[in-house]
């Protein structure tokens, strides 16, 4: 009985032994990324009835990878019959069952596996792609951070938990994790485009471009990383860069309808208006949905209904499968048309809808301008110290005023002296102020002059002006008056109604939020109006009224007092401005002046503008602005 039963513990060691033998050849063919061999081992190993769970387990995974789902699905459940606190198995069932579109199954064999496996990093992170998936943001937030808790060297975890926050509109947070992502692995395009998609979004576009150029050289063939850097670059004005980015991203994609879009939209800016409506009907035509093309398109007043284009814009299709941003473009689009066609009833509807619905996506900015407004008048105080030995550098023309208050056509005036840099909207003089205060709380002697000196291209600086129309000039414009001694101020500024009723026209997107409201445009007008003429009495020199109405209807007379004003010799040349593409459509070639049927257009929106109409008349100061 010993011999035989001896015997018998043989045979099954060596039965053990070839089982061993040939999982492990399995596995090694696996190891090797010989799949092929590997699938043929792990199926002979199911056919002699081995019960093995990295079997089933590591099959699963080459049937994943086959795109075999289901055979994958069976594949695991048996390796979890086998070993049911097989944590792995549970996990990569969570995987296959969330390619499936199982989602509840997927987000309970995440649980299991994490309950097995308490300290499962891959899984949290997991759960946390899946809870976004199904838009439960705080608890994605969790898992992310829970996987980061276990494992803090992973990238991917702070990557993901980036483009929730992002989404949520948390960007400071989203910020830190991004560049926690970047510092453990800094060759990965994706985080480096994705922070730089951030950075534009926030406006912050030198730090977009940085991020965006980045992306390129780590992949150069990333065509999105090129259309993004030309759409950074339109916004700072570099133009012709900008076109060269884009035609880049459509030699790497010719199916672009974004890239067309945004080509199309620069060929717009420069008055290019035939090569911007080729590439807008380029765009339409590969995505006959992409809402920006149609408001681009729009604007370029193509005044003929026939256009296939204009018909589907008006179309009930073109609003069904639209997010709600795109939605208002549409709506801003039908309105541009209405307009056109001198329907301003229909027009007058699309915008309050298309402002509405801005509104809801973006809110308002009033109160934070109304406060920064009050803020920044506290310290617009003279200081005392002496900022200025001054040297020959170039002399800051800040050109103030609401947006559409004819701020583009007056630098484009002044640009007609060569010695003077038009620098548009740059952000040269807000990230100045930005450092001189946090300098001035940090009890530091540095003078707004020299950090925004610091802040101008040196190819720049051996010109004897410079100007700059950035939006929010109107906002420091008391601290400008008192910082920046060698500083001139234009303030633009035009009849009220007008004003507002083209700033609620405009397409603002996520800027000057404050415009999708008529009556917040309106306190805004009368907030900044009221400090223009407190600053003027205080730094009378230093400040130039520029009246917009007057500009159109006596061109010469307003020019020449600017040009007194600015102490240079009149040309005739500063009647004929080099203009913008956004003042173009309103410019009379034949007289070189702006068309006067601008003026008074308010009218036409009569019913619309009956909030700010009634807060003016509220004040009998203002009431003969809007006679």
């Amino acid at each position: 009985m010993k011999g035989f039963g001896n015997k018998h513990r043989s045979i099954k060691k060596k039965e053990n032994l070839d089982k061993s033998k040939i999982i492990n050849e399995a596995i090694k063919y696996h190891q090797d990324g010989n799949i092929l061999k590997a699938a043929k081992a792990y199926q002979a190993c199911i056919n002699q009835g081995l019960k093995d769970q990295r079997v089933y387990s590591n099959y699963g995974l080459i049937l994943k990878g086959l795109g075999n789902l289901e055979e994958a699905e069976s594949s695991y459940r048996k390796a979890i019959e086998i070993n049911p606190n097989f944590a792995e198995a549970y996990y990569n069932l969570g995987n296959i069952l969330k390619d499936l579109g199982k989602l509840n199954e997927s987000e309970l064999a995440y649980k299991k596996a994490i309950q097995i496996k308490p300290n499962f990093a891959e899984a949290y992170s997991n759960l946390g792609l899946l809870s976004q998936d199904l838009k439960r943001t705080k608890e994605a937030e969790s898992y992310y951070r829970k996987a980061i808790e276990i494992n803090p060297c992973f990238p991917n975890d702070y990557y993901n938990l980036g483009n929730l926050l992002k989404d949520m509109g948390k960007f400071k947070d989203a910020e830190i994790a991004y560049k926690c992502a970047i510092k453990i692995n800094p060759n990965v395009a994706e985080f480096h485009y994705n922070i730089g998609i951030l950075f534009q979004y926030c406006n912050r576009f030198e730090e977009a471009k940085l991020s965006l150029r980045k992306t390129i050289q780590i992949n150069p063939n990333l065509a999105e990383a090129y259309n993004n850097l030309g759409n950074v670059l339109t916004q700072t004005g570099n133009l012709k860069e900008a076109e060269a980015s884009l035609k880049k991203a459509l030699k790497l994609n010719p199916n672009s309808a974004e890239a067309y879009n945004n080509l199309g939209n620069i060929f717009a800016q420069i008055g290019n208006l035939k090569e911007a409506e080729v590439s807008l009907k380029k765009a339409l035509k590969l995505n006959p949905n992409l809402a920006k093309s149609y408001y681009i398109l729009s604007t370029l007043n193509i005044l003929d209904n026939k256009e296939k284009w204009q018909k589907n814009l008006f179309s009930e299709d073109i609003l069904t499968n639209q997010i709600e941003i795109n939605l208002v473009d549409i709506y801003f689009a039908r309105a541009n048309i209405s307009e056109q066609n001198c329907d301003f009833v229909l027009s007058s509807i699309y915008l309050e809808k298309a402002n509405n619905l801005n509104r809801k996506i973006h809110g308002s900015n009033y109160s934070e301008i109304s406060l920064k407004l009050k803020d920044l008048d506290q310290l617009s105080k003279k200081d005392e110290r002496n900022f200025h030995a001054e040297r020959q550098l170039p002399v800051p023309i800040l050109i103030v005023g609401m947006p559409r208050s004819g701020k583009t056509i007056t630098e484009s005036i002044l640009a007609c002296n060569n010695e003077l840099v038009k620098h548009g909207e740059h952000q040269s003089i807000f990230n100045a102020i930005s450092k001189f205060l946090n300098s001035k709380e940090n009890s530091q002697s540095k003078s707004l002059y020299d950090i925004y000196i610091e802040n101008i291209e040196l190819e720049h600086l051996d010109k004897s002006f410079i100007s700059n129309t950035s939006p929010l000039n109107i906002v420091y414009t008391g601290l400008i008056a008192s910082q920046l001694s060698k500083a001139k101020i234009i303030y633009c500024y035009r009849n009220p109604l007008d004003n507002i009723k083209e700033v609620y026209k405009k397409n603002m997107g996520s800027k000057h939020t404050y415009s999708c409201s008529i009556l917040e445009s309106a306190y805004i007008w009368i907030e900044t109006n009221s400090l223009m003429k407190k600053y003027k009495k205080i730094y009378n020199t230093k400040i130039h009224f520029l009246n917009y109405d007057k500009l159109v209807s006596k061109p010469e007379e307003e020019i020449e007092n600017l040009i007194e004003w600015l102490d240079w010799d009149f040309d005739s040349k500063y009647l004929k401005p080099s203009l913008d593409q956004t003042t173009k459509s309103n410019y009379s070639r034949e007289s070189g002046i702006i068309n006067k049927d601008e003026l008074h257009s308010w009218k036409n929106y009569r019913e619309l503008l009956t909030p700010a109409i009634e807060l003016f008349n509220e004040h009998p100061e203002l009431k003969s602005l809007i006679a």
